[in-house]
């Protein structure tokens, strides 16, 4: 069975507090491992990037279901299509905020670098990912 895919980015209408954003992943965490759904969702200085994969109708709907949650605007699909395999099989929902405080990130560049390690370019295995990853290079402000 083909995978579907899609990446899209927007603008967190408010400041999430840790406490929130920990509500919005756990949330999300249970509903996605439900459904099969797995990917990254990555906030940084007001911007959401994610990536989902999963069954077609089940992506659709949970995009349907993005597009009007009121906690961010100016919702814009990357990417979405059918990929061979799942770039992140073994995750039921991944995320990184930077945003919150992480004793062990003390640096612009220390967070960047991270986030590179954590998304190396051995998740480009298809179209999709390498929208995603591009984004995020893009929002990040990182030259190769």
């Amino acid at each position: 069975m083909k995978i579907y895919s899609l990446v899209y980015v927007s603008t967190m209408k408010e400041n999430l507090s840790e406490i929130k954003f920990q509500e919005l992943m756990h949330s999300s965490y249970i509903n996605n491992h439900i459904n099969d759904i797995t990917g990254v969702l990555i906030l940084y200085k007001n911007k959401f990037i994610q990536i989902i994969e999963g069954e077609s109708s089940k992506i659709k709907l949970l995009f349907s279901k993005i597009k009007v949650d009121n906690r961010h605007y100016a919702v814009q699909l990357l990417a979405e299509g059918f990929i061979e395999n799942r770039s992140f099989q073994d995750w039921s929902m991944a995320y990184y905020n930077p945003s919150i405080k992480n004793k062990t990130l003390t640096t612009e560049e220390e967070l960047k670098k991270n986030l590179l390690t954590f998304l190396n370019k051995d998740i480009l295995k298809n179209r999709i990912t390498t929208v995603f990853y591009n984004k995020i290079m893009q929002i990040f402000e990182i030259q190769e």
